[in-house]
């Protein structure tokens, strides 16, 4: 009688039934250390505060129908591996750098990166030990040795242009810390948000000062991989678009969140 009465319902409502699309999966990658306030805690794990960067994102999936955003953390080196290989369908943030676009397509506006829809800015700066101050913008020509920087970062490039050898072989800014305390490179490139905490929160770093003025201040991107803008260039523009939009409203709150 069960099923007599199933095939019954499927005559009467089958053909009719509404056919619900199902959103579309979007795998966002970040790095697996944290970038406090942007993003927090370490692994591959995304706590349930995430960090402003996530919460932004998280809004644009909240705004934006058809869409699902799920968030993957591994090394950042490995994120652009997997950007190129259309593994992942996004990575954020990244800075602009000219060899980042054979593997991803970053937001453009008349034929230039277009700060206005980056996901947030980070500043660049030297770290050196206290008892070796100095004023970086005279002092970069007779650096010698090794400036350490974080592997895959964009950095190491700016470095490299200004004529400076340098040693990314440790992927974090604390191992990079560590190896200045021991004296194995004469300073460190780092992003201070990442930096300054992890110096005054560890013992084993004292010493270390950071020197001003930053480096660089860079907007960074969420950037997209070739193969999904490929696909869906009108979705990743109204992402970029949408991002825009809750950077502006809920910045503010959410740094507070996160002071």
């Amino acid at each position: 009688m069960k099923h007599i009465l199933h095939i019954m319902l499927l005559v009467l409502f089958g053909t009719s039934a509404p056919a619900y699309a199902q959103p579309l999966e979007i795998i966002m990658a970040y790095e697996n250390t944290a970038l406090p306030p942007f993003y927090v805690g370490e692994g591959k794990e995304v706590p349930s505060n995430p960090g402003i960067a996530v919460e932004l994102l998280k809004l644009v999936d909240q705004k934006l129908p058809g869409i699902t955003i799920k968030f993957r953390r591994i090394p950042w080196d490995k994120c652009q591996e997997e950007l190129g290989e259309g593994k992942v369908d996004a990575i954020f943030p990244g800075s602009f750098n000219i060899s980042r676009m054979k593997i991803g397509v970053y937001p453009f506006n008349t034929g230039e990166p277009d700060g206005a829809r980056c996901i947030v800015f980070l500043s660049y700066y030297f770290y050196v030990l206290k008892d070796e101050p100095f004023a970086w913008e005279s002092y970069i020509p007779q650096l010698e040795g090794t400036v350490g920087a974080p592997t895959g970062y964009s950095i190491v490039k700016d470095l490299q242009k200004m004529g400076l050898e340098v040693d990314d072989t440790a992927p974090t800014t604390l191992q990079n810390l560590m190896k200045l305390k021991a004296r194995k490179v004469r300073a460190v490139a780092a992003q201070d948000v990442t930096a300054d905490p992890l110096i005054k929160s560890n013992p084993a770093l004292g010493g270390i000062v950071k020197i001003s003025p930053p480096i660089n201040i860079k907007p960074n991107y969420l950037i997209f991989s070739r193969q999904f803008y490929t696909q869906q260039p009108d979705l990743c523009k109204r992402i970029w678009s949408e991002l825009t939009r809750v950077r502006k409203s809920h910045l503010e709150i959410l740094s507070l969140k996160y002071t």
